[in-house]
């Protein structure tokens, strides 16, 4: 069985994506850590934290393959958590996809090397 077509059927979705996200397995990662995120409510106080680091997580998973997902997560975790420290990792994230988009410093580095 394949659970990343099936990831509700993961006990703990959680768990699974941090092992995923420090095997470098970045894709797969983000699928378990959205998946985590459906079962948090997100009117939930006492789950603020835990839903915040899911935001930025799923964000980190997203931003090499996906800047404009990543950036919708980092959004998020901004707009809802804004007095919590993964707020503040969020927007340096966010404004590096900024920069990164705009400047496509990768076009600069060939250029120079030209």
């Amino acid at each position: 069985m394949d659970l990343t077509k099936q990831p509700e059927k993961v006990n703990n979705p959680f768990e699974l994506a941090e092992v995923l996200l420090l095997s470098d397995n970045l894709q797969v990662a983000a699928i378990f850590y959205k998946e985590a995120l459906k079962r948090q409510d997100p009117n939930d106080i006492t789950s603020a934290q835990d839903r915040a680091w899911l935001l930025f997580q799923t964000g980190n998973c997203l931003r090499n393959y996906d800047m404009v997902a990543a950036k919708d997560y980092y959004g998020k975790l901004i707009t809802e958590y804004s007095d919590l420290p993964w707020a503040d990792l969020a927007k340096i994230q966010t404004d590096l996809i900024d920069w990164y988009t705009q400047d496509n410093p990768q076009e600069l580095i060939q250029e120079h090397k030209n």
